[in-house]
């Protein structure tokens, strides 16, 4: 059933953060409606490129979110959250001022424009 591979694969994903590199437990976390903690994640290791883009996918709704178990047909999907659009920018801005540090102004300003956040 649906919510016993969920269960599953909740469990496995906890064995793989802790052991292994996160690369592996990156299906799983996305498939069980966990992309924000794969956001964390890559943060956590450094990796913005990919925080960005898991955050940026959150956000416009491209990714599973943790369902019901029910059998009834999917509702609607509700605006993204306001969480899910702060760790977006919040992404992005560490990712623009890493460019920035770096000398790549030009990269700074898309990071900036990819959140529509014209104002910096």
């Amino acid at each position: 059933s649906l919510k016993f591979w969920q269960e599953l694969s909740s469990e496995y994903v906890e064995t793989l953060s802790a052991e292994a590199d996160i690369q592996e437990a990156a299906p799983f976390l996305l498939s069980t409606g966990r992309s924000s903690a794969l956001v964390d994640a890559f943060i956590g290791r450094g990796d913005l490129d990919h925080a960005f883009v898991v955050a940026k996918a959150e956000c416009d709704q491209l990714l599973p979110t943790q369902l019901s178990g029910s059998s009834q047909p999917p509702a609607p999907k509700p605006p993204p959250s306001d969480d899910a659009r702060a760790k977006l920018e919040d992404v992005a801005s560490v990712l623009a001022r890493r460019h920035a540090e770096m000398g790549e102004p030009l990269l700074a300003a898309m990071c900036h424009l990819a959140v529509s956040k014209s104002t910096r």
